[in-house]
């Protein structure tokens, strides 16, 4: 994926010092629900303190929104509402992963049976947990469209399972559910309730999940935040954000009558505390959603202003009352507010989740608009993209306002896999004046990009680090059939995990006649099934090689008499026609001067730049944890490799807490470091007396010459920790060359060898991964180890 054009236009709107709450309140009186009732018939209090009501909605059976005007040709948007029909929605989730075989089946055989009895107008989604969230039928009024995909024999879809998907889950047949754990089976729940929650949260109007489930593993957050887990606030967060209301369905209830079991008060505190209701004892699926559909049918929205989050999550009970005689109100029983998420830990991991998502992610609304041409004989998009200004959050900073979103474009494929994708941010501080035009205005911005011939669909998925909501947006990309050659020569899907390594003898030079029988690999002790092999004189390398040079231009480095722009062809370029070199300058702020290329005018050019970069301070482990990032995120397969110059002096002293975050960023996309540390350069201005923070054992410094010892030390760390090597030289113009023919020698005799993991699900874990012999051996491997995460 390439980038020409990067036009950013950006209003931020003023920050408000109080936070608007909304709750879905369902009236009952004898005969049914009460749909007469208006704003001055109710009263909210929050935390105890009485609140005016700001925003009044009814939703009604006679209410039917305006279907929009048709979207021009090539405009995409995420956002809910946008079919015509009664507001709300009603999602059923297939609870596999929580429910035994026997108990699953009956729930399956009840939920077949109701699909046939959906009536017209009806708002119903079909979901299924297991390993992974399925999408069965997104939520719809077309019951013809929705009882389609569900029938046995329906087309193949990848992105929907079917009757058939669904038999085997609850037959058993799926090893991962059996191998997981309670542990584990809380986290992929809470991974597939928070995408379902994220896909139904924006839709306006009441929302309700039935959750078919033999057991209900999500503790309620009524209590004290501060004791959830991890896991259960961000799911807390999400799911008290979102108003759903919860109808959990015993699902083993539905295979005989039984006693309660543990695990149902659970349930039922969870029902009450969103607003739902719990069914112990169902007759059949059919009557529970007939049942919720009929009593949520008239719902009200009632919005607040609540005091604005303080520093730690906290509870804050709710209580709606109606003067009306006889009237019982089902409505949620409090909220979480908080402080937003920390970006640092949150962002990666949810836009990983929002893009491996089978749903759209709705908490920040996306509209882009494709624009086609051709250029050097292949398809250039245009993208054309905006946010809503009501969707951005933004903080106080100085006498303005911050705003601050992470776009990322993912190319995916027809079956879902991701080709790579590109990272760009969107962030301002402007004044009030500004900060008032975004509201009305919202945020634009344009990129261009060059998809790849394999690439199906574009997934945008936009990070607010300021409030930790996500928006995503599925793009079917148009298909060019003579479009020319593809982009890149070799290309994978990112699920093939490679592994490079050496043969060394007890004696002797390197072994280069390796066999595929010679060696195995090995993912957490267990044989994975070769799928690459590469090196030596019998298997040529074919697999692209991307070496990334990143150049300390901070104040403390001299880099006049280190770059030599002539050396790259005779060092690498000449010998092997799979390397590409890209260079990267940095100071204060990061600088790509070329991506990826084997063009000695662009290399050259790269060169020279470095001496372009002004000089300034060192934030040395945040950069490299950025290049690996962006050198990982080139679509397709290649090996990666990031060549680092500098003193290895880190600023500000903050900075050496990064250091495990780049070596675990490069573990993870398997970017192997090569640390230069050189020598004879003068001391960096900038570092003062230190407070080192990190999660790693460091000694508690006390002068200036203790944390620079200590910065280089780690530096140095850096080749060991991803499976690159460690080099020291005094700043000269031998430096570079020197550096680039150990590569090209390394290039020469080692091995590249892949398989394929197991397709992403769920929260990722991290694998260690081995290449070792098959027998005996012949001699020792050097190398042939990494991390890999899904």
């Amino acid at each position: 994926m390439g980038s020409l054009l990067f036009c950013l236009c950006l209003f931020v709107q003023a920050a408000a010092a109080q936070r608007l709450v909304e709750a879905s309140v369902v009236v009952r009186n004898q005969p049914g629900a009460a749909a007469t009732l208006t704003r001055e018939d109710f009263r909210v209090f929050d935390h105890g303190q009485p609140r005016g009501i700001t925003s009044f909605q009814v939703h009604a059976p006679g209410e039917v929104r305006q279907r929009p005007a048709p979207l021009p040709p090539l405009v995409y948007v995420n956002q809910a509402g946008g079919d015509a029909g009664p507001s709300g929605a009603t999602a059923i989730l297939l609870d596999a992963l929580n429910t035994h075989v026997d108990d699953g089946a009956a729930a399956r055989r009840a939920l077949l049976k109701f699909l046939g009895q959906i009536q017209p107008g009806d708002r119903v989604g079909v979901y299924l947990m297991g390993s992974r969230l399925r999408v069965m039928q997104p939520y719809t009024g077309d019951s013809q469209n929705l009882a389609r995909p569900l029938s046995p024999g329906a087309p193949a879809n990848p992105q929907i399972a079917g009757v058939e998907e669904m038999a085997a889950l609850f037959s058993g047949n799926d090893p991962e559910l059996h191998a997981y754990g309670p542990a584990e089976r809380l986290q992929h729940t809470s991974e597939q309730l928070v995408q379902l929650a994220r896909n139904l949260g924006r839709e306006p109007g009441r929302k309700n999940l039935i959750w078919l489930s033999g057991a209900i593993p999500v503790a309620p957050w009524d209590g004290d935040p501060a004791a959830l887990s991890p896991e259960m606030a961000r799911l807390a967060r999400v799911l008290s954000d979102s108003g759903i209301a919860i109808y959990p369905v015993d699902a083993a209830a539905l295979f005989a009558p039984r006693k309660r079991r543990a695990g149902e008060d659970a349930a039922d505190r969870l029902a009450a505390l969103t607003g739902g209701r719990a069914f112990a004892s169902p007759d059949d699926v059919a009557g529970c959603v007939h049942a919720v559909l009929a009593e949520s049918a008239v719902s009200y929205t009632l919005g607040f202003a609540a005091d604005a989050a303080g520093p730690a999550l906290e509870f804050r009970d709710l209580r709606i009352e109606t003067a009306g005689p006889g009237l019982q109100l089902a409505y949620p029983r409090g909220y979480l507010a908080g402080p937003a998420p920390d970006p640092a830990v949150a962002r990666e991991r949810e836009v990983a989740s929002a893009a491996a998502s089978p749903v759209e992610s709705r908490e920040i609304g996306l509209r882009l608009e494709l624009q086609e041409s051709m250029a050097d004989g292949r398809p250039t998009l245009s993208l054309h993209g905006s946010i809503p200004g009501s969707d951005i959050a933004q903080r106080p900073e100085g006498a303005g306002f911050a705003m601050a979103i992470d776009l990322s474009c993912h190319q995916m494929t027809a079956e879902g896999g991701d080709l790579g994708s590109l990272a760009f941010p969107l962030a301002a501080t402007l004044d009030a004046s500004r900060a008032q035009q975004l509201r009305q205005a919202g945020a634009t911005w344009s990129r261009t990009v060059h998809p790849s011939s394999e690439a199906a669909a574009l997934r945008l998925v936009a990070y607010d680090r300021n409030s930790g909501r996500v928006g995503s947006l599925f793009v079917p990309l148009p298909r060019h059939a003579d479009a020319g050659p593809p982009v890149l020569t070799f290309r994978t899907e990112t699920n093939l995990a490679l592994i490079r390594f050496q043969a060394v003898p007890k004696k002797g030079e390197f072994i280069t006649d390796l066999r595929p029988e010679d060696i195995q690999i090995k993912e957490d002790g267990v044989p994975q099934k070769l799928a690459v092999f590469e090196g030596g004189r019998f298997y040529p390398r074919k697999m692209p090689i991307e070496i990334t040079l990143l150049f300390d231009c901070s104040g403390s480095m001299a880099m006049a008499g280190l770059i030599n722009p002539n050396v790259f062809g005779p060092s690498l370029l000449d010998e092997f026609e799979n390397v590409r070199l890209a260079v990267y300058g940095f100071s204060d702020e990061l600088t790509r001067l070329t991506a990826p290329t084997r063009d000695p005018e662009t290399l050259k050019a790269a060169a020279s730049g470095i001496m372009t970069v002004e000089h300034g301070t060192t934030p040395l482990f945040r950069t490299i944890a950025t290049v690996a990032r962006e050198a990982a995120a080139t679509p397709g397969g290649a090996i990666r490799m990031v060549v680092v110059f500098s003193d290895g002096e880190s600023y500000p002293s903050t900075d050496a807490a990064l250091w495990g975050k780049a070596v675990s960023d490069a573990q993870e996309l398997g970017v192997a470091l090569y640390p230069v540390t050189l020598e004879g350069v003068s001391p960096n201005p900038h570092l003062s007396d230190p407070v080192i923070h990190s999660p790693y054992t460091l000694p508690q410094l006390s002068n200036t010459r203790m944390e620079r010892a200590a910065s280089r030390g780690l530096f140095a760390q850096l080749g060991d920790q991803t499976g690159g090597q460690g080099f020291k030289g005094v700043v000269s113009s031998e430096v570079l060359p020197n550096i680039l023919r150990t590569l090209g020698h390394q290039i020469r005799f080692e091995y590249v060898v892949g398989y394929y993991h197991a397709p992403v699900s769920g929260a990722a874990r991290r694998h260690r991964v081995s290449v070792e012999w098959s027998g005996a051996g012949r001699g020792e491997i050097g190398g042939g180890t990494r991390t890999v995460v899904y």
